[in-house]
């Protein structure tokens, strides 16, 4: 599914209007989400006019209770949910996702390079450097899914707990979490 580019400074309302058109008429199954609306006509503006013609589906996410369609597509179904704690938050960002594999090996390569070089004097040897690399790119991803699900220091030490056994030692309470023999 693509939608050609419009032309540089063109206005929001016909940008609109153009999405508008794509979703009614593409044959490609689509999903809109609009989050924190607080007037039904806010969000209005960015559907198709059929929903129920389309390809798509809709998920509009609100704090009020109130919103409803003036007039309700034949499809329309409300569902009212509680607010996720940050845990429950987290758990469902991450969720399925193969990025919680990959942290966890990220994590134990990411360790294992400041341990060799701890053994090493302080001095990074290649192998070190090499685990440093590989685990950099998935590490700086978690990092920004930590900050924004607001870690905290206590749930970030147990993150490590599964590299207790490997390395005999133990982990501090602390947000950068280090290895002491």
């Amino acid at each position: 599914m693509s939608l050609a580019s419009a032309a540089s400074g063109t206005d929001q309302e016909t940008l609109t209007r153009l999405g508008r058109e794509f979703l009614k008429s593409t044959k490609a199954r689509w999903l809109m989400i609009l989050d924190n609306v607080d007037k039904w006509y806010h969000a209005e503006s960015f559907v198709p006019m059929k929903t129920s013609v389309t390809m798509g589906s809709i998920l509009i996410t609100t704090r009020h209770q109130g919103l409803t369609a003036p007039s309700r597509p034949i499809d329309y179904y409300r569902q009212n949910l509680e607010e996720l704690t940050n845990s429950e938050g987290r758990d469902l960002l991450l969720h399925g996702s193969a990025l919680r594999k990959d942290a966890a090996v990220a994590r134990s390569k990411f360790h294992l390079s400041i341990i060799l070089t701890a053994q090493n004097g302080g001095k990074p040897p290649e192998e070190a450097q090499a685990l440093a690399r590989e685990s950099r790119d998935v590490l700086s991803r978690l990092l920004v899914y930590d900050d924004i699900q607001g870690v905290r220091e206590e749930d970030a030490s147990a993150l490590f707990d599964h590299l207790q056994p490997v390395f005999g030692g133990r982990w501090t309470e602390t947000r950068l979490l280090k290895y002491v023999p």
